[in-house]
């Protein structure tokens, strides 16, 4: 069985706004920017690592875009 990240690494994809648009609705949308990595940020939170994943979000991401 891959690990997390190899397997995240699988799955990233391109997608379009109306499949993220319900997410961002509920406010379960997190914008990664430089310095992280979309990977890291990831595995961050798929191994419900809180204090990083809240250390980054008050530090580094951006608020979601309006979801209207």
């Amino acid at each position: 069985m891959p690990d997390i990240k190899t397997q995240l690494t699988e799955e990233v994809a391109d997608t379009e706004w109306k499949d993220l648009k319900p997410h961002a609705q509920r406010d379960a949308l997190i914008i990664v920017q430089e310095p992280l990595n979309l990977l890291d940020v990831g595995v961050a939170i798929a191994l419900d690592d809180v204090q990083k994943v809240q250390y980054w979000i008050r530090n580094w991401c951006k608020n979601p875009p309006q979801s209207t």
